[in-house]
Formats: structure tokens, C-alpha cells, sequence
């Protein structure tokens, strides 16, 4: 079997999809490996007690912060890299939630950007 980073021809390694990797103390995984619903990264956040960065939830991305008197945590959902017009996601055209795409940084654990793809106005 040929290695993902290489069928998709990048320059960085590509974790298989249940790894958990910390990096600067924040969680980054696969969003299904935890609790969903509305807000799953702010929930797997508060679930962990660790700023946690999470894909997959296809109509969900942002950040959003939660502290105590102690510390402050982020959960941060990227949405998801697909594309919605292929047969695949047939399913999805029933759904009024459509796939967010876009970009999250992390900045040193503690700096969070997200900036969604534009989309084509109407």
C-alpha cells in the first residue's frame, strides 16, 4: 500500500486517522474520536482539559474559548477537505448544513486564526 503523503503528493507526513498528537500542549485529531454534536471541538476540549483542534465535522469550524479561575482552553474545528459536488457526498445535497473548508493555525498553543474558503456569492 502506498503511503497517503504520497498518493496525495505532499511534503508532510499524513497521520493515520484515529492519531492524537500534542504539539505546544494542544490536542490535534480526527474530530469522530470524540463526543459531536454542536460544538464537538469546544466539547472535546472541556472533555480533555486541553485546547484541542479537531476536523471531519463537516458544517462545523471556528474556535471558540472556555476558561475557569485556573486556566483557558480553546476547541478549534476545521470543518472538513472535501468536495461536495462529487458522487461520494451524494448524501449531503439533502442536508441544509453544507461543508465548511478553510484553514486553522496555531500559533505557539495559544494564538488560534480560522479563516474559511470564500465561496462564490449568489
Amino acid at each position: 500500500m502506498r503511503d497517503y503523503a504520497d498518493v496525495w503528493e505532499v511534503d508532510w507526513t499524513v497521520h493515520p486517522r484515529f492519531s492524537k498528537l500534542t504539539i505546544d500542549g494542544v490536542i490535534y485529531k480526527h474530530g469522530d474520536s470524540g463526543r459531536g454534536g454542536n460544538d464537538a471541538a469546544f466539547t472535546q476540549a472541556k472533555d480533555n482539559f486541553r485546547s484541542t483542534v479537531i476536523g471531519h465535522y463537516h458544517s462545523q469550524a471556528g474556535v471558540k474559548w472556555w476558561a475557569n479561575p485556573e486556566f483557558r482552553v480553546f476547541g478549534m474545528s476545521v470543518g472538513c477537505g472535501i468536495d461536495a459536488s462529487r458522487l461520494q457526498f451524494e448524501y449531503g445535497r439533502r442536508i441544509v448544513a453544507k461543508p465548511i473548508l478553510g484553514c486553522g493555525v496555531v500559533i505557539n498553543g495559544r494564538r488560534t486564526i480560522f479563516e474559511p474558503w470564500l465561496l462564490k456569492s449568489r
